[in-house]
């Protein structure tokens, strides 16, 4: 939940996980290695769970109550909710949108993920038609906005950058952050 160091060498990416609300706090349901530390599940439709370093987007077609919560901490895992822009490699149905920079994580396969940021705005329902084209078999939307600061570590060991609006990043509650080993 804390901000990441992008001189930290292990730190490879670090980006806006879930929403942060107007009031500072992290949004969802949230699970950081073992323990629950936001049990707001909204209905929202993913649950991105990290257990053994892999990342897995889940379609939840229940809102993920406590027992779900639990079950995931005492595995001992991470979870985060957020926006299901793509189920089984097809689009979920999506609100109109502002055109926006976008952030997402995709699945290819169980053993495949990236994250993906589009280059220019764009709306939520195109982004997710653009990461179906990519291979997505899912893909969960990320903060964006305001919160959009993030970034990787190039081959070379130099950051590049993600995002475009820095804002109120200072306000930012949550990091995906993907460590070297």
């Amino acid at each position: 939940l804390e901000r990441p160091s992008s001189t930290d060498a292990r730190v490879l990416c670090a980006v806006a996980g879930t929403y942060t609300s107007p009031d500072n706090r992290v949004e969802g349901a949230v699970v950081l290695d073992g323990k629950i530390v936001r049990n707001q599940a909204l209905a929202w439709e993913a649950l991105l769970v990290i257990e053994a370093g892999r990342p897995e987007i889940r379609w939840q077609k229940q809102t993920p109550d406590r027992t779900v919560l639990a079950g995931i901490a005492a595995r001992r895992a991470t979870a985060l909710q957020g926006h299901l822009l793509v189920a089984s490699g097809v689009t979920r149905p999506l609100l109109p949108s502002p055109a926006l920079r976008r952030p997402a994580i995709v699945t290819r396969s169980a053993e495949d993920f990236a994250i993906v940021e589009s280059d220019q705005p764009i709306e939520l329902e195109r982004f997710a038609e653009d990461l179906v084209r990519l291979g997505a078999k899912q893909a969960m939307n990320l903060d964006m906005g305001r919160w959009s600061e993030g970034w990787y570590r190039r081959s070379n060991g130099t950051v590049a950058q993600l995002g475009d609006d820095f804002r109120a990043t200072g306000r930012q509650t949550n990091w995906l952050v993907l460590l070297a080993r």
